[in-house]
C-alpha cells in the first residue's frame, strides 16, 4: 500500500468528508427554513386575530404532549400536531370547551402523516375521555376543519426537523464525545445518529419541546439552533455553538443569544416541581430519555462555568 493510501486512510471522517456533503446541509437547511416562512406566512395572511389564551392554550398543549407520550409516537407527529393546532385556532375561534377536541384532532391528523401505524379515532377518544356516541364523528369533523385550516399542508418543516439536521451535522464535528447509539427502550426515534451523544439529543429535544407551551416568537430554524446550542452549553460541550453549525445554518451565536435566553427561562421554569405543567418534565425524568430532567442542577453549574470562562476571555 502506497503511503499516500495509508495516509487516506488514517485521515479522519471530517477531513475524508467532501464538500459537497456538508454543503448539501446548508442547502437542505436554506430549503426548510424557505418552507417553514411560507407555511407560517399563509396562515397569517389567512388569521382572523382570534388566538387562544396564552394560559389555556398551554395547558392543552402540556396534555398534548402527555398524549403524544402515551402513545409512543414520533416527535415530528407532536410537533406538526402543535403547529395544526396553532394554525387552526388562529384562523377560525374555537369554543374552551371544544380546545381539547381540536388538540387530538389536529394529533390525529399529523399521525396519520407521519406515523406507520396511526391510532384509531376511537383510541384518541378514548385518551381524550370523550363522551357520547357521536365522539368519533366530532373528532373527524374536527379533524376535517383543521385540516383545511393547514391549507391541506401538513409537510411544511417544523422545529424538529430542523434539530433532527442539526443532529446529522454533529456526525461530522469532532466535538460531541462518542456515545453507545443502540436504540433505548421505548424510544423510536432515529435523532441518535453515530456520534452524537444520546444525553445530547434528548436534552436539545427536552429544551425544545418546553417551548411548545408558549406560543412561538422565534422562527423555527431558530429556536431548533439556540435549543441545540443550550444543549451543548449544558453539558459542557467546548465550543456550545461549533464553527461547522454555524457555517451550515448561517446563525452566529450572537444572533442566537436573545432565542436562547428566552428558551432557557422557559426550560427551568418548566422542570421546576413548582410547575403546573408537568408533561415534560415526567416525560424526561425516564430512562429512555436517559433522565435529563433531573440534572438541572448539573446543567446549571456547567452554564456558570461557561460564563465565567466567557467574562474571563479578553
Amino acid at each position: 500500500m502506497s503511503d499516500g493510501a495509508a495516509e487516506h486512510e488514517s485521515a479522519s471522517p471530517s477531513e475524508q468528508e467532501p464538500a459537497g456533503v456538508l454543503e448539501s446541509f446548508a442547502l437542505e437547511w436554506d430549503d426548510m427554513r424557505c418552507r417553514a416562512e411560507a407555511f407560517d406566512e399563509n396562515v397569517a395572511s389567512c388569521s382572523a386575530q382570534c388566538p387562544v389564551d396564552e394560559r389555556v392554550r398551554a395547558v392543552v398543549v402540556d396534555w398534548l404532549v402527555g398524549v403524544h407520550r402515551a402513545l409512543c409516537s414520533q416527535p415530528e407527529t407532536l410537533f406538526t400536531a402543535v403547529r395544526t393546532f396553532d394554525a387552526h385556532t388562529a384562523v377560525a375561534p374555537v369554543l374552551v370547551d371544544d380546545l381539547q377536541l381540536f388538540a387530538a384532532a389536529a394529533l390525529l391528523l399529523s399521525a396519520k402523516f407521519h406515523e406507520t401505524d396511526p391510532p384509531l379515532p376511537a383510541t384518541l377518544v378514548h385518551l381524550c375521555a370523550l363522551d357520547g356516541e357521536s365522539a368519533v364523528s366530532l373528532l373527524l369533523r374536527a379533524e376535517a376543519a383543521a385540516f383545511r385550516s393547514a391549507s391541506y399542508k401538513l409537510c411544511s418543516p417544523t422545529a424538529i426537523h430542523f434539530l433532527r439536521l442539526l443532529c446529522r451535522v454533529a456526525n461530522h464535528s469532532d466535538t460531541l464525545p462518542d456515545a453507545d447509539t443502540a436504540s433505548l427502550p421505548g424510544e423510536r426515534d432515529d435523532l441518535q445518529t453515530a456520534g452524537a451523544c444520546c444525553e445530547l439529543v434528548h436534552l436539545a429535544r427536552s429544551i425544545l419541546e418546553t417551548g411548545l407551551v408558549r406560543r412561538p416568537q422565534f422562527p423555527y430554524h431558530e429556536g431548533a439552533a439556540a435549543s441545540f446550542y443550550l444543549a451543548r452549553l449544558f453539558l459542557g460541550c467546548a465550543p456550545p455553538w461549533p464553527p461547522l453549525a454555524e457555517s451550515i445554518t448561517g446563525c452566529g451565536v450572537e444572533s442566537l443569544l436573545p432565542c436562547a435566553a428566552a428558551i432557557e427561562r422557559s426550560y427551568f421554569r418548566a422542570m421546576s416541581t413548582t410547575s403546573r405543567l408537568t408533561a415534560v418534565r415526567l416525560k424526561y425524568s425516564t430512562e429512555g430519555y436517559c433522565f435529563v430532567a433531573n440534572s438541572t442542577r448539573r446543567y446549571t453549574a456547567n452554564r456558570r462555568a461557561e460564563a465565567m470562562r466567557s467574562c474571563a476571555c479578553p
